[in-house]
């Protein structure tokens, strides 16, 4: 035997390599489902959606340790006049249903009654305002 701590922490690593690459490939596939998807019922589920032919919308939950660190940035651009609603998915679950957001946070671009494009996951200051300058 060679070292078997070693070995063992190789097999760690490559295993931790392996979900972090099997988390990326989810992100991608969900936010690929979601993109150019119609969003029925709009006003319905989110009023804040009549004022505006293209709208981002935020999605976080209290729980998210993500979230904690991302809600204050998204409330700072909130008040800076954007685009941009937030909404908390334990108080409004069925805006998430009808967005088909299946994790926080997730920020949504809807263009014209359809979902333009999706941010999943905890992101930069630099991505989000890029992302948000397009609403």
């Amino acid at each position: 035997m060679v070292n078997s701590p070693l070995v063992a922490m190789g097999w760690v690593a490559a295993a931790f390599a392996g979900a972090l690459l099997l988390s990326a490939l989810v992100s991608r596939l969900q936010r690929w489902a979601m993109r150019r998807r119609p969003v029925e019922d709009l006003e319905r589920v989110l009023p804040e959606a009549r004022e505006y032919e293209t709208l981002a919308v935020y999605f976080y939950s209290p729980q998210c340790g993500h979230c904690h660190a991302l809600t204050p940035l998204m409330e700072r651009l909130h008040e800076e006049g954007r685009r941009l609603v937030l909404v908390d998915v334990r108080e409004r679950p069925e805006v998430a249903l009808a967005l088909g957001v299946a994790g926080t946070p997730t920020l949504v671009r809807i263009r014209g009654r359809r979902i333009d494009d999706v941010l999943i996951g905890a992101q930069g200051e630099t991505k989000i305002r890029r992302f948000l300058e397009a609403t």
